[in-house]
């Protein structure tokens, strides 16, 4: 998109990018925090999705642009793992609704993102489909799986009803790690080792590798480039592109 009808991305969030990869390039551990990632996420622009305020009492079928792009980073972000959950699930006897799950999710959407489909329709689905766990497969997936599931459903939860206060599938700005979307889909990118699931939900690097899960450090750095360098900037385009 061009000319007059183009939107540039705000200098705020360039810059704030460019701080955001010296940091999590320099971090001994490779994080990108929360607290950054919400920074970036408010220089968007005016958010109805980020002001959990708003959770009763706006209308959450017209979303803001900078909600657009925030939308389409959620979807993209879970996209770039997809096939890590591809790959695990063939010849796996599980349920279709778990098998097709993450796929599906993404499916709607990005559907109510490009008007294909309606808010109550995508809303529906949310809650009737998908509002169900996987705690019956704990010894089927492992946290990988698991992460990318999760991150799915908080797509879901982002893009139709924004940031709950309660359940948050963006993160609170003090705390320093977060089981949101992101969070979950870098740990599904840089995980090196099969672990089963139920043994520990927790996020942090500590309460991890207590549980006997490894983490391949430049895999993480990898994800997390790509994210601020290529996620976001595409992010930003599809919001263009489905913008009224």
């Amino acid at each position: 998109m061009t000319g007059e009808n183009h939107m540039p991305m705000p200098t705020e969030t360039q810059q704030l990018i460019k701080q955001a990869l010296t940091m999590v390039r320099n971090d001994l551990g490779h994080h990108l925090s929360p607290a950054t990632r919400y920074d970036i996420y408010e220089s968007f622009g005016d958010s109805r999705l980020l002001n959990y305020r708003y959770l009763e009492f706006e209308d959450f079928s017209i979303l803001s642009f900078a909600d657009n792009v925030l939308s389409w980073l959620t979807i993209l972000t879970v996209r770039h793992v997809m096939p890590i959950w591809e790959h695990f699930v063939l010849g796996q006897k599980l349920d279709s609704r778990v098998l097709n799950a993450p796929t599906g999710m993404l499916k709607i959407a990005e559907g109510f993102l490009r008007k294909e489909i309606s808010h109550d329709y995508a809303f529906g689905e949310f809650h009737e489909t998908f509002y169900y766990g996987i705690d019956n497969y704990q010894k089927i997936l492992d946290f990988r799986m698991y992460c990318i599931y999760m991150a799915a459903y908080d797509t879901m939860d982002v893009v139709l009803q924004g940031f709950n206060v309660e359940h948050p599938s963006l993160p609170p700005k003090d705390k320093l790690f977060s089981a949101d979307f992101a969070t979950r889909a870098m740990l599904a990118n840089s995980i090196s080792n099969e672990k089963s699931f139920s043994i520990h939900r927790k996020f942090d690097d500590e309460s991890l590798i207590e549980s006997g899960i490894e983490i391949d450090l430049s895999k993480r750095l990898e994800f997390w480039e790509w994210w601020l360098t290529e996620a976001i900037p595409q992010a930003w385009e599809l919001a263009e592109g489905t913008r009224e």
